[in-house]
């Protein structure tokens, strides 16, 4: 028979589906068969990892990223395969907050892993109508959160800078709510795997625990989580943060060089020696950031225009299964120097927040938001807090914070996300005898 010019491929719907397993077969010939490709057309190519090509018999005879022209011979007896490591395609989900005069915005954001949270699909968007009254100055830490029943409200964390801190609660329409105020704790708040979550000292060695989906509007409900907490928060300066399922905390100056930590799961509560010494009565805040491909934590305290950077001597991993553990362990200690310093204005402006990797995001002396690792390195491009967009509007923002988790696959499909699928078309001559 005659050769001929033919499509001898065409599937314009390509995606997870076909390719769960790292392939696909586009042709196959027998004895009498073979195929001279001559075009390969590409539809939405640009979603196709680096590594695609064409697979003929085992072995990589094109990329197959961009279209293409020229001649590939598929001889008899022969499996022509598209080989890619594109699918599943990974998704995250970034959860954004801002402060801005004392009103919070909160957006949350899907998007493939490998775009920018510019390119994601907002999921939600809440602006409140009403704002923080009580010194939104001090918030150190701001969330969104959608309890079990009712309507989503925001909450913010406070600390003075000397040795009163606080809860606050806001509806998006409402006004704010006092919800906790106390001298001397150590008060987390956080969103845990199983729902948001604050745990406090009561200004003595109790230690309450707050289900924030189980309390919504009418008053946080506290319920005793463990008691003779040893030692407690005093007065002179008490510090503490949320991070890894536990309230971390340093009593007070005469513990500057311990960190404690109480289990939100069990109560237990662990401590590491080995900080340095660091001025409490500065504007000099912790935070807690974790880095799960090194399985890592990190507690990280400004000192002035330096941060010190304390790695637990335990992996993330055996720290977080063995939450009934007590007693203390050591820690190793480094002095990093960021790009900027931190800005001291006021609490807010020396809040840090973690990011994924074990560094965390600082706002500079310069009204610049920087995102470091933990030798100092620069990791993300840094920004002015007066252009950042949320809420539909370019705005100057007290308080930011980014924080981007990995979407499982039932996540991605309640946010309506959809695996995208791309076409190739593989023109060419048939030959049979």
């Amino acid at each position: 028979m005659a050769d001929t010019l033919d499509q001898i491929f065409m599937n314009t719907s390509l995606g997870a589906t076909e390719l769960d397993d790292g392939e696909h077969t586009l042709l196959t010939t027998n004895s009498s068969t073979s195929y001279v490709v001559k075009d390969m057309g590409l539809i939405n190519a640009s979603i196709l990892s680096s590594d695609t090509h064409l697979e003929l018999n085992g072995f990589n005879v094109s990329s197959a990223t961009t279209n293409a022209t020229g001649s590939l011979i598929v001889p008899p007896n022969s499996t022509l395969k598209l080989k890619s490591s594109t699918y599943p395609i990974s998704y995250v989900q970034d959860e954004v907050m801002a402060l801005v005069s004392g009103r919070p915005y909160y957006e949350k954001i899907a998007r493939q892993s490998t775009e920018t949270t510019e390119q994601g699909t907002k999921v939600l968007e809440i602006a409140a109508t009403n704002t923080f009254t009580s010194s939104p100055a001090n918030a150190l830490k701001v969330n969104y959160n959608v309890p079990d029943s009712g309507p989503g409200y925001f909450y913010m964390q406070t600390h003075d800078n000397n040795s009163a801190q606080g809860v606050y609660r806001l509806t998006a329409t409402g006004t704010q709510q006092e919800s906790i105020y106390q001298n001397y704790v150590a008060n987390g708040t956080g969103r845990m795997i199983n729902g948001d979550f604050i745990g406090f000292t009561n200004g003595g060695s109790n230690f309450y625990k707050v289900d924030l989906d189980a309390s919504p509007q009418a008053g946080f409900t506290a319920t005793l989580f463990q008691s003779g907490v040893n030692p407690h928060p005093t007065s002179s300066y008490p510090r503490h943060a949320f991070g890894a399922d536990h309230v971390w905390y340093i009593p007070s100056s005469n513990y500057n060089g311990h960190v404690y930590a109480i289990s939100m799961n069990t109560g237990n509560v662990r401590y590491y020696t080995g900080l340095a010494g660091v001025t409490m009565s500065g504007m000099n805040f912790m935070c807690v950031s974790t880095d799960e491909v090194n399985d890592k934590i990190y507690v990280w305290r400004g000192n002035g225009a330096t941060f010190e950077v304390t790695e637990i001597t335990e992996s993330l991993t055996s720290f977080l299964s063995n939450q009934s553990q007590t007693g203390s362990k050591a820690s190793t200690q480094t002095t990093v120097t960021p790009p900027q310093a931190i800005s001291t204005s006021n609490p807010t402006s020396a809040t840090l927040t973690p990011v994924p990797g074990g560094g965390i995001m600082y706002r500079g002396s310069n009204n610049r938001y920087y995102t470091i690792d933990v030798d100092g390195n620069e990791t993300a491009n840094n920004f002015a807090h007066s252009s950042v967009v949320i809420g539909g509007a370019t705005r100057s923002v007290d308080y930011y914070e980014k924080s981007t988790r990995t979407m499982s696959a039932a996540d991605a499909t309640a946010a309506g996300i959809t695996q995208p699928t791309f076409g190739i078309q593989l023109l060419g001559i048939k030959s049979e005898t």
